[in-house]
C-alpha cells in the first residue's frame, strides 16, 4: 500500500503521504504538543534525525515491538 499511483515515491520503502494522510499527522502532532505542554513536557525534535525516525518506525511496523522508538523518543521527550 503505497498511495496513489500519480504520486512520485521520492523514498523508496516509505509509504507516499496523501494530502488528507498528511492533514491527520499534523492535527495528531498539534493535539499531542498541546496535551505535552498541559502535563509539563514539551518535544525536542531537533535531536531526532530523520534517519533515525524512520528506522524505528519501521522497526515497530515490523516486528509490532515499541523498543526501538521508545530509544530514539525518550530524548526528544523534555520535562518544562
Amino acid at each position: 500500500m503505497n498511495g496513489p499511483s500519480y504520486l512520485p515515491n521520492k523514498r523508496p520503502g516509505v509509504p507516499k503521504m496523501t494530502g488528507r494522510s498528511d492533514r491527520v499527522g499534523r492535527a495528531l502532532r498539534a493535539f499531542l504538543r498541546q496535551l505535552a505542554v498541559s502535563a509539563g513536557w514539551r518535544f525536542d525534535w531537533s535531536v531526532l534525525t530523520r534517519d533515525e525516525n524512520i528506522a524505528a518506525s519501521r522497526h515497530s511496523l515490523i516486528t509490532a515491538e515499541a523498543n526501538e522508538l521508545i530509544k530514539v523518543l525518550d530524548p526528544v521527550v523534555v520535562r518544562i
